[in-house]
């Protein structure tokens, strides 16, 4: 069985702030269904935090940075449509210098 985590946690998975997490739970970015709430105490369970985050990635800020995998390689950045590999997204913002923008 998963453990569930804190806030800190969830935040330092993501390489946010302890306040964007809260905003996310205000904002239903995380769903009820993915953490319990005692008092004000929350605790996380991080995959399906990871999960819901992903599915609901356009309903994001377009400017933040919302999901990179354990390993580092895996990203999502909400409005982009982007989700994939880091290589992958460098090929995609690389341009060859000649070439007109």
């Amino acid at each position: 069985m998963e453990q569930f985590v804190t806030t800190e946690d969830v935040a330092k998975h993501f390489q946010v702030s302890i306040a964007t997490v809260r905003a996310w739970v205000r904002k239903g970015d995380i769903p009820e269904d993915t953490y319990a709430h005692f008092g004000n105490t929350y605790r996380f369970k991080l995959s399906s935090v990871v999960e819901s985050l992903l599915k609901n990635k356009s309903d994001a800020d377009d400017a933040q940075l919302i999901g990179v995998s354990d390993s580092g390689s895996t990203v999502l950045i909400p409005g982009s449509g982007f989700v994939g590999e880091v290589d992958s997204l460098v090929e995609d913002l690389s341009w060859d210098a000649g070439e007109d923008v």
